[in-house]
């Protein structure tokens, strides 16, 4: 069930991502998401990558067994 959550999760991000580099959005999100903001890769981008990283990892450490520990 896990894995399923997880593909669902990367379709919906990718349908979005796509969404918003086709065009028809207007909005400032794809300037400050990674990868979206149409120029070179650069250090915003990059920090951005880590940023959602770190929340990833912090969301796993919330939401994983207690009993594990």
């Amino acid at each position: 069930m896990k894995a399923v959550t997880i593909v669902v999760l990367l379709v919906i991000a990718c349908a979005i991502i796509n969404y918003m580099r086709s065009g028809h959005y207007s909005g400032p999100l794809p300037r400050v998401l990674p990868f979206l903001g149409g120029d070179k890769l650069g250090f915003h981008d990059i920090a951005g990558i880590i940023c959602i990283g770190i929340a990833a990892w912090g969301l796993m450490r919330l939401f994983r067994n207690r009993d594990e520990d």
